[in-house]
C-alpha cells in the first residue's frame, strides 16, 4: 500500500512540475532576472508543511507558506513544502 501512495504522490508532483515549468516558459533556466521577463513573487504564510497543497485560507488562521506567483495577469500558487521537494527530486535524479 505504501508503494502506491509513494506513486500517486510522485504523480501529483511530477504534475505540479508540469505547471510549474509552463508557467515559467519564458523565463531563463536559471531564473536569472525574472522581472525583466514580467515575473514577480509573494510568499504568504507562517507554517513549512504541505498538508494543505497550495491553498491560501482567506481568514489567515494555519497558512502553510504559499509562493504565489505572477505572470501579467496569471497567477500559480505553489506550496513551499512542495518546492522544496521538486528540488530534492529532482537533484536525486540527477545523481
Amino acid at each position: 500500500m505504501a508503494c502506491e501512495t509513494e506513486k500517486a504522490t510522485l504523480n501529483q508532483m511530477a504534475e505540479e512540475a508540469k505547471l510549474l515549468k509552463k508557467f515559467l516558459e519564458p523565463c531563463r533556466l536559471d531564473m536569472h532576472e525574472p522581472d525583466e521577463q514580467d515575473v514577480s513573487a509573494k510568499v504568504v504564510g507562517d507554517h513549512l508543511d504541505n498538508a494543505m497543497g497550495d491553498y491560501i485560507n482567506p481568514e489567515g488562521k494555519y497558512q502553510e507558506f504559499v509562493i504565489v506567483l505572477k505572470k501579467g495577469k496569471k497567477t500559480l500558487n505553489v506550496n513551499l513544502a512542495n518546492l522544496i521537494a521538486l528540488a530534492r527530486l529532482a537533484f536525486e535524479e540527477k545523481n
